[in-house]
């Protein structure tokens, strides 16, 4: 017998995975592994900016069930030994914030690593994901940040607006 629904069940399921998939997007917020890999560090968010050429990368993890984070990243090109690494907030891009939320690890030097985690309160888990966090990385030059990158977190809806855009192309390929 043939399905006479115009999407079978396989179609619609593989256009949500394939729409998620695109977007690299995150699972649903509640029961989640959140990981965002692509965290880049700079002079230009530091408040004011700095015009050093200092740069890095991060990659967090986010469990929104137990409200843990971890960072984990690299820097290289520092003016400077690195004395301190924070995760921030809340802030906004372009806003400081006086707040650590917890100190991460690092290497000394003008290049290396830096990592660490902790699980959040209600209060700083709520500014992580509402991308009001931030990384930064001190140096003796630079001791309030010479290299900063605001988290953004991707959004449950914005995950999903991606999934129905996979649907539709999906769907016009189908009528083609």
């Amino acid at each position: 017998m043939h399905d006479i629904r115009p999407f079978p069940t396989t179609i619609r399921v593989l256009g949500l995975a394939a729409g998620l998939t695109l977007a690299g997007a995150p699972a649903p917020a509640h029961g989640a592994i959140i990981t965002i890999s692509d965290v880049a560090l700079d002079g230009s968010q530091v408040v004011p900016p700095v015009l050093d050429a200092g740069h890095g990368l991060a990659s967090v993890t986010i469990d929104t069930d137990t409200r843990a984070v971890s960072i984990t990243g690299t820097y290289a090109s520092m003016s400077s030994q690195v004395i301190a690494a924070h995760l921030h907030g809340p802030a906004d891009p372009g806003e400081d914030s006086p707040l650590i939320i917890f100190p991460l690890t690092h290497d000394a030097g003008l290049g290396g690593t830096f990592s660490g985690g902790r699980t959040l309160s209600l209060a700083q888990f709520d500014a992580l994901m509402g991308s009001r966090t931030y990384i930064n990385v001190h140096t003796a030059s630079h001791p309030a940040g010479e290299i900063r990158g605001q988290i953004f977190v991707p959004s449950p809806a914005g995950s999903f607006a991606i999934a129905i855009a996979g649907l539709t192309a999906i769907r016009r390929r189908h009528r083609a």
